[in-house]
């Protein structure tokens, strides 16, 4: 039989999650229903887990039940399961849970910024330059890896580092962030550790000047190139051209590094949101991860070239920090927010415009963009027609300066022990701090 045999085997039997067993020359595995149901079981079980639903996909969990329901009873009589295969079957589970209790440290290379960078770390997240990997920890010398010479790396470094070295190379990202995820399955790692660093990209990006850092990426996201070429011909005349977009090209050697140290204070803020995500440390551990979904919303939105899409995915990172649920929710906690952050009420300046008129202009582009209303694939918002236009710079002003705000709020309500770990609560909080006390002198 070849692969496409046993295919149409499974097929038939309509297994669509199988294990063989070349020593009996047997097939076992599940239906479509059976792991549906599996599925439904691994939502129930995976609150063994510290870390919940982050420790492993629901897929991946059902994936592994099967595994270890084959492995158990796949030789077995056909009837009905006893009471005591069922204990058995759910201590399996809890070692299987068990079994997740490692710390995994990922290696990314990334494109972060066009001059050599000492070594940061955004909380959990740490960024150094590529001829400083800890080699060590993979054990390997340094001498395996950049030997004297013209030497060739070892073979050992070449299995190992070989790999991530091709792809610094074609995407031009020497700058390597390692990260450690515990508790999760190995797939779950891996997409954790991703978003960490995707994460770990947008507070550098929130704390340093609009557009200098917007190509800073991972090797493996979705991003543009930091190098152009361009040609066209008009009339007979042949253009060529090129850009350099290296994230902090034009910012200067050392310039990130005392941006960084300029706003230590909200670094540490941030990053404390990010450690919560990955190990489940925060005290507020729903409004933690509240405020990484959003950053990673602005992420994506700084590296869009339409403003009509950034502008919609600015929004989004708003709505999501606020937990909308509506486009008339959505304004009602961005002008929440504006107050409670800002203190401006709906009637206030704020740059020219009411913060009433920003709430609505931005809310209303997303909309229009997402519906249809406005077309997409133009390079600017079209006009208002009567309303107050605001581009997408306004808008990611505004998301920068929630997400900052909001994470420094957070410290405060969590060392104040204040309530709920809920949006709604933190904002009445934040509120409250703004009316004075019945009594006091400024009342």
């Amino acid at each position: 039989m070849d692969d496409r045999d046993l295919q149409g085997l499974f097929h038939r039997e309509g297994l669509v999650e199988a294990s063989i067993n070349l020593r009996l020359e047997a097939a076992y595995g599940f239906t479509r229903a059976g792991m549906l149901a599996l599925s439904q079981l691994a939502a129930d079980v995976r609150s063994r887990s510290g870390l919940g639903a982050r420790s492993v996909s629901r897929q991946s969990l059902a994936k592994a039940l099967a595994q270890l329901a084959i492995a158990s009873w796949g030789e077995r009589p056909n009837g009905p399961l006893t009471d005591r295969e069922f204990d058995e079957f759910d201590e399996k589970i809890s070692k299987w849970f068990a079994s997740l209790d490692i710390v995994r440290t990922h290696y990314i290379p990334c494109t972060v910024n066009a001059w050599p960078t000492e070594a940061f770390a955004i909380g959990p997240v740490r960024f150094y330059p590529f001829n400083e990997f800890p080699v060590e920890d993979l054990g390997l010398m340094r001498e395996d890896v950049w030997p004297a010479g013209e030497g060739a790396m070892s073979s050992l470094a070449e299995i190992n580092l070989g790999g991530l070295l091709r792809i610094a190379q074609m995407r031009n990202a020497w700058t390597v962030a390692e990260v450690a995820v515990p508790g999760r399955e190995k797939t779950q790692s891996e997409l954790t550790a991703d978003i960490a660093v995707d994460v770990a990209l947008a507070i550098v990006q929130l704390l340093t000047p609009p557009r200098m850092f917007d190509r800073a990426s991972r090797a493996t996201s979705r991003a543009a190139p930091v190098w152009w070429a361009r040609l066209s011909v008009t009339e007979g005349t042949v253009s060529p051209g090129s850009q350099n977009d290296e994230p902090g090209r034009v910012f200067g050697q050392g310039a990130l590094e005392r941006e960084l140290a300029q706003f230590d204070s909200a670094l540490g803020s941030m990053g404390n949101r990010l450690q919560s995500y990955i190990d489940g440390s925060g005290i507020l551990p729903a409004l933690d991860e509240t405020w990484c979904n959003a950053a990673y919303w602005y992420h994506e939105a700084v590296a869009e070239p339409l403003d009509t899409v950034a502008i919609a995915k600015f929004e989004t990172a708003i709505e999501v920090l606020f937990r909308s649920e509506s486009s008339s929710g959505s304004k009602k906690r961005l002008l929440q927010g504006l107050e409670a952050f800002f203190g401006k009420k709906k009637g206030d300046d704020v740059g020219g415009i009411t913060a009433d008129e920003l709430a609505t202009s931005i809310v209303t582009s997303r909309s229009r963009v997402l519906h249809g209303t406005w077309p997409t694939l133009h390079s600017e918002l079209p006009d208002s027609k009567g309303g107050v236009a605001v581009g997408s710079a306004t808008a990611e002003r505004l998301a920068r300066f929630l997400l900052i705000a909001f994470s420094e709020a957070v410290d405060a309500y969590g060392a104040a022990c204040a309530g709920d770990d809920t949006v709604e609560a933190l904002l009445d909080w934040k509120l409250q701090q703004l009316t004075p006390p019945l009594g006091s002198p400024s009342a």
